[in-house]
């Protein structure tokens, strides 16, 4: 749910680096976090996430830890090898698991994380409780809201029965047949790597939006193809992925007036 008429410039002045290769998920970013007055830049996988940070400094970084080319850990990792001093800019993993292990996080590189889909009320929190951590000088607005300025364990927001807004909903079904056809081209060509990449980007996209049987279709593809089955396999997971599309297009527009 979307607050419209409230804390329009709740993160002016922040410069917020935000890494994930679902394009649902970094729209749904920009809307959270742009309308409230923060800078966003965005990266699709890790290897860009590391460039943007190595050429600006951020104020805090989302980095979904699911992506093609270098995974949010890894670049985590190699985005604080490059801090310098007492600088630390707090990095919130991104994820669609349920739970992700203290473990983990501990041995990690990462300060915090969030369930995906991104929560208005969840993001601003978790950012207002990290601001707070820097104890910066222009922050007192916001100490009243974000509680104890101890450093806490990083503990998840999880909002995971959310669902994303119906217009962004709708635009992520309507843009699948192209997506697929992308998808198509690599399968035409026996590019079995780049079917992993388009099938990676509609199962974290399907994931952000709960549509759980388009998940689950395009997982299974996504295991084949990184098993390096044979073509003929890899084809007919495909074509269960490109029925679920289809049924999905159908679907929506039978149910346009209250999407």
């Amino acid at each position: 749910m979307f607050n419209r008429d409230n804390g329009c410039n709740t993160l002016k002045g922040l410069h917020i680096l935000v890494a994930d290769d679902a394009l649902i998920g970094r729209r749904l970013a920009e809307r959270i976090m742009a309308r409230r007055g923060a800078q966003i830049t965005f990266a699709e996988n890790g290897q860009q996430a590391i460039e943007a940070a190595s050429v600006q400094q951020f104020d805090i970084i989302f980095m979904d830890l699911h992506m093609p080319i270098m995974d949010g850990l890894s670049a985590a990792s190699a985005i604080r090898a490059m801090e310098y001093d007492d600088h630390h800019t707090p990095i919130i993993a991104l994820s669609a698991d349920e739970c992700l292990s203290p473990q983990t996080l501990a041995h990690s590189d990462l300060d915090d994380y969030l369930i995906k889909p991104l929560q208005e009320a969840d993001v601003t929190r978790l950012i207002n409780r990290w601001r707070a951590e820097k104890h910066s000088a222009d922050l007192n607005a916001y100490l009243q809201n974000a509680g104890s300025a101890t450093t806490k364990p990083p503990q998840a927001i999880t909002a995971r029965k959310a669902v994303v807004p119906s217009d962004l909903l709708r635009s992520f079904i309507n843009e699948l047949p192209g997506q697929y056809q992308l998808l198509c081209d690599a399968l035409k060509q026996n590019d079995v790597n780049h079917v992993k990449m388009h099938a990676h980007k509609i199962h974290g996209s399907a994931s952000y939006c709960g549509l759980s049987a388009l998940e689950a279709s395009v997982g299974r593809l996504e295991k084949i193809a990184t098993a390096e089955s044979d073509i003929e396999t890899i084809r007919r997971g495909a074509k269960e992925v490109n029925d679920e599309i289809r049924r999905l297009t159908v679907a929506t527009q039978a149910f346009a007036p209250s999407c």
